[in-house]
């Protein structure tokens, strides 16, 4: 599906849910109007009883409310102004004691009680009092209206109506209407989002990882989304891009390779002649002093050409079953001796063994010990190899005590010809990054100025590996 149809669908879903919210305002706008109408009528028939009830009639029965004839005509006229939307009608006392009635009043005496205990307020300031909606035990809605009228200057008694809201039921109907739009319409939203989280959310998070995997490892695998929209468009912009990343990598390595080949073949000429002439000056003549400082130079030089071998070397490995420990024991004998003459502590913890290749894994446990050794303090270095195995992946922690690295030169430090050492070179850490990024692993830095720097690297266990 393309981007556009599925920014359609998106604006879709928002305009269903925006209609779902408007039908809230709706149900509550359609109850209010309604109620307020029946209110205006309420108030209106109150108005025309008090014209047309005889304020004789009435004033007898307030004096004397035994008066059955009286009640009786009373009873007459109220049953005239009945209507399908005034249920009942009813003369009371304003201390809740009924003098006539007619329609249905019984089951509202006991609201219209209470209700007229609490309206003597009301009557101060508004002669006419419309009360809220009353739920009775049945479930039905009744709705009742008073009016006061005066008989004479001692006497006020409530006329009061009464209607059951049948338009509730209508009103609830709405309500329940609603509730399951409101569910469908999030269903609906649950779905849509479910869809595009699926659609364009995760393609666009395998992307953003995927960019970051090339940033970190030019040698991680490539990821295909097998899309034929925008994403699938920049997928494979991306994969390449990340091919001419990886051949020009190549190509530079391997530019490297030969001028280090060209510069390593008349070395060993200079070597050789540097030997001739060392034999025949005298052991203690000032060009002999001279000769040492030569080969002195020569050494370093030679140093820095076999240390742009190693970094330009070809990604070919030679996976073998390895002891982490017998290589970590043997690079450790390589500097022991240097060790010693500083009075260095090194301490080897635990033990595993993995699918590897031995000279490149080698390679890299001399290049950190070797930094260990030159971030340390003579006599107060301490210098530990930790081996961590778990089902899928082996951790190699190296950890001292030396003057640390700046948080700031994290990603500058796995770069080539970046150094913080007087005699290095800025490639031993570039080169232990590219031979664990070629075993498909990762490199991992944490250190803290003047207090020490722990290096982790983390390799995953090969299939053949796990079943040993």
């Amino acid at each position: 599906m393309k981007l556009k149809y599925k920014i359609l669908s998106l604006v879709l879903g928002i305009l269903i849910v925006s209609l779902t919210a408007l039908s809230l305002p709706l149900y509550w706008y359609s109850r209010s109007a309604i109620e307020d109408e029946l209110d205006k009528h309420f108030l209106s028939v109150l108005q025309i009883t008090e014209n047309i009830l005889d304020k004789k009639l009435l004033s007898s029965l307030v004096q004397e409310p035994s008066l059955h004839t009286v009640r009786e005509k009373l009873e007459s006229q109220l049953n005239l102004l009945l209507t399908q939307k005034i249920q009942g009608l009813a003369i009371y006392t304003l201390d809740g004691y009924e003098l006539v009635s007619a329609g249905r009043m019984v089951s509202q005496k006991p609201i219209i009680k209470t209700l007229l205990s609490k309206s003597d307020e009301s009557f101060q300031n508004d002669p006419s009092f419309v009360s809220d909606l009353y739920r009775l035990s049945n479930s039905d809605y009744i709705k009742v209206a008073y009016l006061n009228i005066i008989v004479n200057e001692k006497t006020s008694i409530a006329l009061v109506a009464s209607s059951d809201a049948e338009f509730m039921i209508y009103i609830d109907q709405l309500r329940g209407s609603i509730f399951w739009i409101v569910i469908v319409a999030v269903f609906i939203a649950l779905s849509f989002a479910a869809a595009f989280s699926k659609s364009l959310l995760l393609p666009f998070l395998k992307l953003s990882d995927y960019a970051n995997a090339i940033q970190k490892n030019i040698n991680t695998k490539k990821i295909k989304l097998g899309r034929r929209d925008e994403f699938g468009d920049l997928n494979e912009a991306l994969i390449e891009m990340h091919d001419e990343i990886r051949n020009t990598d190549r190509k530079n390595k391997q530019f490297l390779a030969d001028v280090a080949h060209e510069i390593k073949n008349p070395l060993g000429g200079i070597e050789l002649y540097l030997g001739l002439v060392s034999e025949e000056l005298k052991e203690d003549s000032n060009e002999n002093e001279y000769i040492k400082k030569i080969k002195t130079e020569f050494r370093n030089l030679k140093q820095i050409v076999s240390s742009y071998l190693d970094y330009s070397r070809p990604t070919k490995i030679d996976l073998v079953s390895l002891s982490l420990n017998s290589i970590i024991e043997d690079v450790h004998r390589l500097v022991e001796q240097d060790m010693k003459q500083r009075n260095l502590q090194f301490e080897l913890i635990g033990e595993g063994s993995l699918i590897g290749d031995e000279s490149k894994l080698r390679r890299v446990i001399l290049n950190l010990i070797k930094n260990s050794i030159d971030a340390v303090e003579d006599d107060l270095g301490r210098i530990s190899v930790e081996i961590v195995t778990s089902p899928n992946q082996t951790q190699i922690k190296f950890s001292d005590n030396g003057i640390g690295i700046h948080k700031t030169d994290y990603d500058k430090i796995f770069e080539p010809y970046h150094t913080t050492h007087e005699n290095g070179f800025g490639l031993g850490l570039s080169i232990v990054k590219n031979i664990v990024e070629e075993m498909s692993g990762t490199v991992f830095i944490d250190s803290t100025v003047n207090v020490g720097t722990q290096i982790v690297i983390t390799l995953p266990k090969k299939e053949n590996d796990k079943k040993r």
